[in-house]
């Protein structure tokens, strides 16, 4: 059976490298991290100081807004291909495992790759040459510590198969169209809270897995969906008056001011009305909570 080579010299007509974009300038002062706000200025030197620490809390707390960026903001396109949504999460590897960002990768970038390489080799005009270019410029874009973890090498070589046996349909006289599709890949474990607290409570500083029991609460579960949705939760440190219970912020703002104030219940979210900053109402984790975090 013949097999397809990677290395391809032809120019393709369809696939194009991507412009230059212009990038957008992170505030040295960056309060909460996420990739929309890039990596702030001296946490290298907290990650010298803090070590385990700092990595198991990037774990929890970014990981997930990093998963929710490459689900929701970044596509393949070979046409025109826009890198910034993945640049920008790229900009944090140097402060996780390169384990960790193969997870990332497997869960929210390959799905969309291979869902993508097999439009390209099902369509009755494919050309194999420019595919075969395209896969390899995706290599080089990926960081080599992540590109040749173990995890990652299974997706590469998912699609060489996948090459292949498109490759062999043509030889055999069959129509392309009749391609298996790819696997339906994983279900998305790094955005969920459950698997986040797993993995982070697996890693500390020598790699070595942590046998930790960690019981997820409610509030638990309100900070991964804000993290899912670039929103902060910040502690007001004051109580509702008439239960008692801690107050906090969900806020889309850097600063840490603005948005709605809350507290929790049970499994309810109380926030303001609007306009009445003593009255509460229960509310649900949806679009609207969203835009009053967001100030509209």
């Amino acid at each position: 059976m013949a097999t397809v080579s990677p290395v391809i010299s032809a120019r393709p007509q369809i696939f194009k490298q991507p412009h230059e974009r212009r990038q957008a300038q992170v505030p040295p002062r960056t309060r909460y991290l996420g990739p929309k706000r890039g990596c702030p200025t001296g946490l290298s030197e907290w990650r010298a100081l803090l070590r385990s620490e700092l990595e198991s809390s990037l774990i929890r707390h970014l990981l997930p807004r990093l998963a929710s960026h490459l689900s929701t903001r970044f596509d393949i396109d070979p046409a025109d291909q826009d890198l910034t949504a993945l640049e920008k999460v790229l900009a944090w590897t140097d402060f996780f495992a390169p384990a960790v960002f193969a997870r990332l990768f497997v869960a929210e970038f390959f799905p969309k790759w291979h869902s993508i390489l097999h439009l390209w080799l099902s369509s009755p005009d494919a050309n194999f040459s420019e595919i075969g270019e395209w896969f390899q410029w995706w290599k080089t874009q990926i960081p080599e510590p992540i590109s040749r973890h173990a995890d990652v090498n299974k997706e590469w070589a998912k699609g060489v198969e996948m090459m292949n046996a498109a490759t062999e349909l043509i030889e055999n006289g069959q129509d392309v169209a009749t391609l298996g599709p790819p696997s339906a890949g994983p279900a998305r474990p790094i955005a969920k809270g459950p698997s986040v607290k797993k993995l982070a409570d697996e890693t500390t500083e020598s790699g070595a897995r942590k046998n930790i029991t960690t019981e997820i609460t409610f509030k638990d579960e309100v900070e991964e969906w804000c993290a899912a949705n670039d929103l902060s939760l910040v502690p007001l440190r004051e109580a509702h008056q008439a239960t008692g219970n801690p107050l906090f912020r969900i806020t889309a703002s850097a600063t840490g001011k603005g948005g709605v104030v809350v507290y929790f219940k049970g499994d309810i979210v109380w926030a303001t009305k609007k306009g009445q900053r003593d009255v509460f109402e229960p509310v649900g984790l949806e679009d609207k909570l969203i835009e009053r975090a967001e100030g509209k």
